[in-house]
């Protein structure tokens, strides 16, 4: 049995130093040569319509979404404290609240 795991090492060993030794472009070229893109959007697409584990379907949807429309982003207030905040400019001097014209100084 101790053969056998230092066997099943030396091969994972092997396989390991084999992937890493692999280009990029090599990569590209092969999954591009082997249409891999293609298939595997195939695939989850298929997955995100006809799965019957409403998770997968889930998840499939959410990766595609995220990839045509970006993650969303979150604000967070950190100066406000939840209040609400009335945005002024500032132009070489100050902007007088309440007011919309801009004050300036010579």
């Amino acid at each position: 049995m101790e053969e056998s795991k230092k066997t099943t090492q030396n091969k994972a060993s092997e396989i390991k130093s084999a992937v890493s030794n692999v280009s990029r472009e090599f990569f590209v070229l092969f999954c591009e040569d082997n249409k891999v893109l293609e298939n595997t959007m195939r695939n989850l697409l298929d997955l995100s319509n006809d799965e019957d584990d409403k998770r997968i379907r889930l998840d499939a949807n959410k990766f595609l979404a995220e990839q045509l429309m970006g993650k969303p982003k979150q604000s967070t207030d950190i100066t406000s404290g939840g209040e609400v905040v009335t945005p002024s400019l500032v132009f070489g001097n100050i902007l007088k609240e309440g007011d919309g014209d801009v004050q300036t100084e010579v």
